[in-house]
């Protein structure tokens, strides 16, 4: 069984609202842990906050509004 095809079953077990909550706040808390391992993340300029950010994002924002449902 590949990756990908072992996290897609996985991630169908998030089945509720709370499990995906839970799911974002664990990813918050490890960008916490990683900014107190290595202060110097923290003294990026707000541009490269910005940049990463929609880099991330573009991907989830397009299948939330754009892709059509199969």
């Amino acid at each position: 069984m590949g990756l990908f095809k072992w996290a897609d079953e996985r991630a169908k077990l998030f089945n509720n609202l709370l499990d995906i909550k839970f799911l974002a706040f664990t990813a918050f808390m490890l960008g916490l842990i990683v900014a107190k391992l290595f202060p110097a993340v923290l003294s990026l300029d707000i541009r490269w906050y910005v940049i990463i950010f929609i880099t991330i994002s573009v991907r989830t924002y397009y299948v939330m509004f754009f892709k059509k449902a199969a």
